[in-house]
């Protein structure tokens, strides 16, 4: 029986309608396996030797016995946003201003076909150290207001680059969807006298079959109101608003639940393209009691058709309950 559920986190109802994922598509086309990557690549310009082809690093972490870089932090050629702060303009009915901030793009490895699944643990360990460092470095910048790190994976997630990276964009604005995100907490607050994210981890562990993998520090489970198949969230069990706030161990266990995870989703699903987003609070604001940081991992395994896109409400042709169990099958 198909059904309405509620999500807390956002404000929206999601449509849970597995008997859809029965459909017949004449369309389509059949899966063609997938070609194995090198580990080299002579025109990936985030390949070893290839440098040159990229804007100078910001940073880098490299070996110690001989200097070779593990992973490389460097401005994005082609950037979203450029390095200004212009203030709005009104022009009659319209009103722009120059799209301001930074744009930065983590090479996470120098081998072109090691993905997080098949990195080593402390590999994991450094992209989460760099994620933890980008965020930090943007947020001192005094006139940006926001950081979104995000991670494409696979065509239909948006890559343009196939070698292993993660992005990460300073604005000098909060977008509305990170403003609603915010209000719908402050309005659960305001209501309850609780966070709406703190209650969330403890109904999720409550209930258990949507639990994917936890250890000291972190959660992860497929929500209850998962808007698409097989979505993921890992969530801090301490009540922090920024993902800049958490120390040395929580970085730890932060990596080895993501190793976890996208290997368990890797598994499960034979690589699926996926979005992969940090939600964490604007810099202005300080330890805001209503709001919690947490990862976001949305694989992209359908396409949104007329009536989401009519209505705005999200159909998941799946039952939550039943990813999370494929998935906590393939983490044990």
């Amino acid at each position: 029986m198909n059904e309405l559920r509620f999500n807390r986190i956002t404000g929206e109802w999601v449509i849970v309608a597995s008997e859809r994922a029965k459909r017949k598509h004449e369309a389509s086309e059949a899966a063609k396996p997938k070609e194995p990557l090198p580990e080299w690549k002579a025109d990936c310009p985030f390949c070893p030797g290839n440098e040159a082809s990229t804007p100078e690093e910001l940073f880098s972490y490299r070996e110690e016995e001989n200097n070779q870089w593990k992973l490389r932090v460097i401005p994005n050629k082609f950037p979203v946003v450029s390095e200004n702060n212009d203030t709005a303009r009104t022009e009659g009915f319209f009103r722009k201003r120059a799209a301001s901030g930074f744009h930065h793009v983590i090479v996470e490895t120098p081998f072109h076909n090691r993905d997080i699944p098949d990195m080593s643990e402390p590999e994991v360990f450094d992209v989460v150290r760099s994620y933890f460092e980008c965020v930090k470095y943007l947020y001192k910048n005094p006139w940006i207001k926001s950081v979104i790190l995000f991670r494409n994976h696979g065509k239909e997630a948006g890559t343009s680059l196939i070698h292993p990276h993660s992005q990460v964009v300073g604005l000098a604005f909060v977008p509305t969807h990170i403003m609603d995100l915010f209000n719908t907490a402050r309005c659960y607050a305001h209501e309850n006298g609780r966070c709406v994210y703190c209650d969330t981890i403890g109904a999720e562990q409550g209930a258990g079959e949507r639990v994917i993998y936890e250890n000291a520090h972190f959660v992860a489970f497929v929500p209850y109101a998962a808007k698409l198949q097989y979505e993921i969230q890992i969530m801090p069990r301490e009540h922090r608003s920024h993902f800049i706030d958490i120390g040395e161990e929580s970085l730890n266990a932060l990596s080895l639940a993501l190793h976890k995870v996208l290997r368990a989703l890797k598994l499960a699903l034979d690589d699926p393209a996926y979005n992969l987003v940090l939600h964490t609070a604007p810099s202005y604001l300080k330890n805001v009691d209503y709001y919690h940081w947490y990862l976001e991992i949305t694989p992209r395994l359908t396409i949104p058709a007329g009536l989401e896109m009519g209505s705005g409400i999200t159909v998941n042709i799946s039952q939550p309950e039943e990813n999370a169990k494929t998935l906590r099958e393939k983490v044990s």
